[in-house]
């Protein structure tokens, strides 16, 4: 029978563990430490190290069971089924993106290691670090504005939202929403609900200035910055399972962890001073010759 002993960012009993690694300095980009107990979004993975003991002896003659492997997988259920994710903490609940094998953390990498010892380590399960591409409620909102005669400019005019549920534009902008103070899910949207692959920032640039590309193109030809909500999503929950093969019946362990990251919003800010510093005045229609 295979055991897991706690170790380094590594605890719990039985079947269930979590990986708990320690702070690894300042948070991916910026000189913040981590905020709360748990790693952050943009953290890099510190250490989380697994070890596993064979404690039985099988075999003619009876021979002390050695430990084969040790690998980690993502999601809550062998064979990459189950959740990948949930939300632990916060105001919305779960997408299917969530479940897998859909789920996908594109920059985190699962370890494995393969040997013959009574003791067997892994020195480090995953590598990497978590994106924002779970925090799936953000959103962002932009105006285009001429300064003209209210005939002239009024079909010109628009406004343009993007968010999980869509991608809308408003043109031209009938006269009582413009006196409403307006909020990025209240325009109406053209296109159905948008994969989460495309509405989170893929380089840590992108994280710091204009955030996901999505939102890069909505942005063109916009005057101005109506809204850009955070994601409420404080803690989501990542799952794993961890395989141990033996040379004594039955061969193969399952063990189960998870990892809690928190949503800490420094790169969420710098991206909001950055969009608010290119808004700029409305330009004369028609356009000076």
């Amino acid at each position: 029978m295979a055991i897991l002993v706690p170790g380094p960012g590594f605890i719990g009993n039985g079947l269930y563990w979590i990986f708990f690694p320690p702070p690894n300095g300042s948070i991916m980009g910026t000189a913040f430490p981590r905020m709360g107990t748990n790693l952050n979004i943009w953290e890099i993975i510190g250490q989380i190290s697994i070890t596993a003991v064979g404690t039985v002896e099988c075999g003619t003659p009876p021979t002390g069971e050695l430990i084969t492997s040790i690998t980690v997988s993502p999601c809550s259920s062998p064979s990459r089924s189950g959740k990948g994710v949930t939300v632990l903490l916060g105001g919305v609940g779960d997408i299917p993106e969530m479940l897998c094998p859909i789920f996908n953390a594109p920059f985190v990498t699962y370890n494995t290691i393969a040997g013959a010892a009574k003791t067997l380590i892994l020195p480090q399960a995953i590598n990497g670090y978590y994106t924002e591409k779970y925090l799936w409620d953000a959103g962002i909102a932009f105006s285009e504005m001429h300064m003209g005669s209210e005939a002239e400019v009024m079909p010109l005019d628009n406004i343009r939202a993007v968010s999980r549920g869509g991608y809308g534009v408003m043109k031209p902008i009938p006269k009582p929403i413009r006196m409403k103070r307006l909020r990025v899910k209240d325009i109406p949207r053209q296109t159905g609900m948008l994969p989460v692959d495309t509405l989170f920032p893929k380089t840590l640039p992108e994280a710091m200035t204009v955030g996901p590309s999505y939102y890069e193109k909505a942005s063109a030809g916009s005057n101005y910055l109506i809204g850009y909500p955070p994601s409420l999503i404080r803690i989501l929950r990542f799952f794993f399972t961890i395989k141990v093969t033996t040379t004594c019946p039955p061969y193969v362990y399952i063990f189960f962890a998870h990892l809690d990251v928190e949503n800490n919003w420094d790169h969420h800010k710098r991206r909001v001073a950055y969009r608010v510093a290119r808004n700029r005045n409305p330009p004369p229609y028609p356009p000076p010759i």
